[in-house]
């Protein structure tokens, strides 16, 4: 039979890479007959994306941070079926290269944040999980010229830490949004 299974696509990209969400009730690894099939390279094809019902109601909020902080309020939209739009600050925070896509860089100079309204969806009467992939710049210390990063942490992500201040770190200015400060790869 065919399916069609509930999927969100956070990006699309013919030429290169895409990543779309999509809820597979089950595969067995086992079974020769048990899998699911792609169905792409159709552009009069209908969009059938389902982006809520990927996530199931144990999911009270999924942001994928792929929106522009530059844009329009709610700039950062719930993928659930609930209604948890984040809107930026004053100061939005910074689009940065992230796991999967794009993510948001926050800064300690300045208050940049996302508030998501107070819903009934988010009133939870026990303990919860957070999930989220989290490269952190711990401390700028800015008289002795010197930083301390967590693996991962971008050359783009410790010249957003510290320009605040004046500084720009950047050792290879034409691939810092993809370089970690661990060195570049040739």
């Amino acid at each position: 039979a065919n399916t069609l299974l509930a999927h969100e696509i956070e990006l699309w990209n013919e030429a290169g890479s895409s990543h779309v969400w999509v809820r597979v009730p089950r595969v067995n690894g086992a079974s020769g007959s048990d899998f699911i099939w792609m169905y792409y390279d159709n552009a009069g094809a209908a969009d059938g994306q389902n982006a809520s019902g990927v996530w199931d109601a144990n999911h009270r909020a999924v942001w994928h941070l792929k929106e522009s902080p530059a844009a329009g309020p709610p700039q950062f939209l719930d993928s659930t079926a609930n209604p948890n739009d984040g809107t930026v600050a004053a100061t939005p925070p910074l689009q940065v290269a992230g796991q999967i896509h794009f993510g948001l860089g926050f800064t300690a100079a300045t208050d940049r944040h996302v508030s998501v309204v107070d819903h009934a969806s988010l009133q939870l009467a026990t303990s919860m999980t957070v999930s989220a992939w989290i490269r952190t710049v711990i401390g700028p210390d800015v008289s002795n010229r010197a930083v301390v990063v967590q693996p991962g942490v971008t050359n783009l992500g410790i010249t957003r830490a510290v320009e605040g201040e004046g500084f720009y770190y950047a050792p290879d200015p034409s691939s810092q949004i993809a370089c970690s400060i661990g060195g570049n790869i040739a």
